[in-house]
Formats: C-alpha cells, structure tokens, sequence
C-alpha cells in the first residue's frame, strides 16, 4: 500500500463526487491543505481521518486504503481468487512453482 496509491484514489473519489477540495475539507473538518498533502502522498493520516473520509466520500475504508473491497463471509476459494487477482505475473509465476515442488512432494512421501 502505497501514500500515493491512496492518495490518487481519495482524490478520484472527491471528483466522481464533484466536490472541490475545500467542499471535501469542509464535509471532513479538515484543511484544505491537509487534504492536499494527503492527496498528493505526502502525507499519512490516522484511523479518525480515514473514517472521515470514507463518510464524506461514500466508500469503504477498505476500498481507500488498498483499492478494493474487502469481502465478507466469503469462501476460501473466492478469497484466494481475490489474492490472485492483486498478485503481479512475477508472484503468480512464483506460486505455481511452489506448487509444483509441493505436488512432487506430496508423490514422494507416498512412496516412502
């Protein structure tokens, strides 16, 4: 998770509200400033002003912090899907090999 990131999608979100940076700081009790640093990735922010910020915007903490839902009650093959699904080529490339050593694993300690 990176400020940036975060920042680029709290900034997303005000515009698809069409609200002006001082409109949001005005909904949230904070500065516009502040709002500014935190958009741009600048600055971090605490547990209280995330929530703020979710309110005012309409979105999830989850969404604004990681860029996506986080599901509840949801099975585990949907929850491992989901983790593929934000993995780069690089992290699925690895997995797959690692499963690859764990089925050859798995068929020698069925011989001994």
């Amino acid at each position: 998770m990176s400020d940036v990131y975060v920042g680029e999608r709290i900034r997303a979100l005000r515009k698809q509200k069409n609200y002006s940076r001082q409109e949001l700081a005005e909904r949230t009790g904070l500065s516009a400033g502040y709002l500014y640093e935190i958009e741009s990735g600048r600055k971090r922010f605490s547990a209280d002003v995330l929530c703020k910020l979710a309110e005012a915007l309409s979105a999830s903490c989850d969404y604004i912090m990681f860029g996506r839902e986080v599901k509840q009650n949801i099975s585990e093959k949907e929850r491992i899907m989901d983790s593929l699904e934000a993995m780069t080529p690089e992290q699925i490339h690895r997995i797959r090999k690692t499963l690859e050593m764990v089925e050859l694993l798995s068929e020698v300690a069925d011989l001994i």
